[in-house]
């Protein structure tokens, strides 16, 4: 039983404390949830049978729905911020609203910057063969480190598998080892690309074999055709063998005319004739260098043998050429090897090589004299 305040008690409110209060209490919450999620779901079933239930427990009439703390539909009130320091249920003091700051400026938006116009674009493929045509002529060996120095921004490991996918996929393209070992840096070796074991260390792109020039040479006849077509003629292999001896022949006839023809009256002078008439003839292999000079390149660099053949036409016989050749290795300083892409030879190649122990060689490589 309640005290009453004169005795130092505090006043009774009615409800009972004890277990079957807390189970009605308990029961009258539950109800007046369901009652609130059934007006939430809309449902009408849902909210009979919760409005039944909520009678039933606390016998009152159903209360509006704007009474409910979880109704859905009425804005939730605002709350007040809390302030360090104040007592549970203290009025808190409303802070003065602060002047609303000017928007910020919208940036401006920044112009792209162009791409730098030597941005290198293409393939690595095309930018090989666009590297070879710079550093040589048609058909010309030059050193893969040069390749490499050309494409300086792109990885070594992709410039490697490029290369090694150009000598495998076309014909036209070859690669030769550096047949004086001593001449090369470590630059050299690192630049080489490894082929069936062995270290390449220059390549070439010949350009691909004109088909329809046979044809034209056949048409035109030998003796009216062009130098190049004639060329072109050589590399096919369907040019058939007679063909091939006349354009070798006219070759030959077009050199010896060309070497044999009268100069101008005035192309020397009268008091050099006698001195250049005195001069002795050239000797084979001075005649084989002068021709590797106009051919390479660049210094040291690979010529075929096919060409310097060419070169030299029918004034020097094949004999004479070849021990020349081979007296001029000897020296140390003249370098001989063969073609490691022998698919991509012809006959003319095969014809034009120098034997040399058990192996052919097509390919030519002259150090430079010291005086060079």
């Amino acid at each position: 039983m309640c005290r009453s305040s004169a005795e130092g008690g505090r006043r009774c409110n009615g409800r009972s404390c004890g277990a079957a209060g807390a189970r009605l209490r308990q029961q009258r919450s539950r109800a007046r949830r369901g009652l609130e999620t059934a007006y939430a779901t809309g449902d009408p079933a849902a909210v009979a049978t919760a409005a039944a239930k909520y009678t039933a427990v606390t016998g009152h009439p159903l209360p509006e729905v704007d009474q409910f703390a979880g109704d859905l539909h009425a804005p939730p009130a605002p709350t007040a911020p809390t302030i360090s320091g104040q007592f549970a249920g203290e009025l808190t003091t409303p802070t003065e609203p602060t002047a609303q700051e000017d928007p910020m400026p919208k940036p401006e938006p920044q112009p792209s910057k162009p791409e730098p116009a030597s941005t290198p674009s293409g393939s690595t493929e095309d930018r090989v063969r666009d590297a070879v045509a710079k550093l040589a002529a048609q058909g010309e060996w030059v050193g893969i480190i040069d390749v490499r120095k050309a494409l300086g921004d792109v990885d070594h490991d992709e410039v490697t598998r490029v290369l090694l996918k150009m000598n495998r996929n076309d014909p036209n393209v070859h690669m030769v080892p550096e047949d004086n070992r001593k001449a090369l840096t470590d630059a050299d070796h690192a630049a080489a690309v490894e082929i069936g074991g062995d270290a390449q260390h220059a390549m070439r792109i010949e350009r691909p074999r004109d088909t329809s020039a046979k044809d034209r040479v056949q048409a035109a006849g030998v003796g009216n055709a062009s130098a190049d077509d004639l060329a072109q003629a050589l590399r096919d292999p369907l040019t058939p063998s007679r063909t091939y001896d006349e354009i070798r022949a006219e070759q030959k006839r077009r050199e010896q005319q060309v070497v044999t023809s009268p100069a101008p009256a005035d192309a020397t002078p009268a008091n050099e004739t006698a001195r250049v008439e005195t001069q002795p003839p050239a000797t084979a292999e001075q005649r084989v260098r002068d021709v590797y000079r106009e051919l390479a390149s660049r210094p040291q660099g690979w010529v075929r043998l096919s060409d310097v053949r060419e070169r030299l036409g029918a004034t020097l016989p094949r004999d004479e050429v070849d021990k020349a050749l081979q007296a001029m290795t000897r020296t140390g300083r003249v370098h001989l090897s063969p073609d490691s892409d022998r698919r991509g030879l012809t006959q003319v190649d095969h014809d034009s090589a120098v034997r040399i122990g058990r192996e052919d060689n097509h390919l030519l490589a002259i150090e430079p004299d010291d005086d060079e």
